[in-house]
């Protein structure tokens, strides 16, 4: 029965069956700080499903909570000192080890240090919460607890879970999908890593609105105004699209000129990753628009700052760049998939 349970359940490998909590039950196992905060925390109702760990066929245990449960956390380390505890549900099986037959809930109580790690997990179990016990505490509230819970999803079907707490991709074959809720985006298992997997998923930029002026680009390589993304975090092996659009180029204050616009990292002196030259500018304003667009790998993946910059070349006077009553200018970054579906020529 234990094998067919797990059988049923998205990621369940043999001995290495991927824990999980019903994510439509009760409070979902949900680890919370004590109403009164102390040294406890409250675990909430739920069912959850327990791979058993201590032999190859041993199969998922089916377990339910009907109730709060209030757990009790050791006195805090000293001074200098800290602690992570672990709260777990586990099954005890004496078909396989000990005298125990029983399901229950529990804190695994961490070793002080001054730079502590997580204490290993018992068998039989999954992990709900880790708790960081700082020094002399005399309460766990909520900013002390990190919810480590993988949620369920019936074979095939997407697994719900969040940027931190994605489920281990050894649990997984490729292609599981996974709706990652603090992002509202979902991700596919690709041989060690989630990728998004929509194409154009933007990951962030900036919406120049109605109605931005910038006067006085001249000679000197100028960053535009309000053309600045913030941090960008990059996943790794992905095609990134940084796009730029000017709606209204732009008019010289003495004659036509020629100018150029760069798409560059951080700021004027950055790496550049495109360009493109607007020739004949006319006095005549927004005669001219420009798209710029540049697609590359992000490689290992990093966080960037990405800006749009302008330089006049030739002719007189200084450039003015705005956008108008109708028309707003934009600086996007997207994800536009896993790399190994293209092939970039650099």
């Amino acid at each position: 029965m234990r094998l067919y349970d797990g059988s049923l359940t998205a990621g369940f490998i043999g001995s290495s069956g991927r824990g999980s909590v019903h994510p439509g039950f009760g409070n979902q196992y949900a680890v919370t700080q004590n109403g009164t905060p102390n040294m406890s925390v409250n675990v909430g109702a739920g069912i959850c499903y327990i791979p058993g760990t201590e032999n190859p066929v041993q199969g998922v245990y089916f377990c339910a909570n009907d109730n709060t449960v209030n757990l009790t956390i050791a006195t805090a380390p000293g001074a200098g000192q800290s602690r992570i505890d672990l709260v777990v549900a586990k099954v005890q099986d004496a078909q396989y080890s000990g005298a125990t037959n029983a399901f229950s809930l529990a804190v695994v109580t961490g070793t002080a240090s001054a730079s502590p790690s997580a204490p290993s997990a018992p068998n039989n179990s999954i992990i709900l919460a880790q708790i960081a016990v700082g020094s002399s505490v005399s309460s766990i509230v909520t900013g002390n607890i990190t919810d480590k819970r993988v949620f369920a999803s019936s074979l095939g079907a997407p697994v719900k879970a969040t940027s931190t707490t994605m489920p281990p991709t050894s649990s997984f074959q490729d292609g599981q999908l996974v709706y990652v809720t603090d992002t509202n985006r979902f991700q596919v298992l690709q041989g060690t890593s989630y990728n998004n997997m929509q194409e154009g998923t933007l990951l962030g930029g900036n919406i120049i609105v109605q109605v931005h002026s910038q006067t006085g680009i001249a000679g000197t390589e100028t960053v535009i105004d309000n053309y600045t993304t913030g941090s960008v975090v990059l996943p790794p092996n992905r095609l990134i699209r940084v796009e730029i659009y000017l709606p209204s180029i732009i008019f010289v204050t003495a004659a036509p000129g020629t100018a150029i616009a760069r798409i560059r990292e951080t700021n004027a002196s950055g790496a550049q990753l495109q360009e493109r030259l607007f020739d004949n500018i006319g006095l005549s304003f927004g005669s001219t628009k420009g798209l710029l667009r540049a697609e590359f790998s992000s490689g290992a993946g990093a966080t960037k700052i990405y800006c749009a910059t302008m330089t006049r070349l030739a002719g007189s006077g200084t450039i003015t760049l705005a956008t108008n009553g109708s028309t707003s200018g934009s600086i996007l970054v997207y994800d536009m998939g896993p790399i190994s579906r293209v092939n970039v020529i650099s």
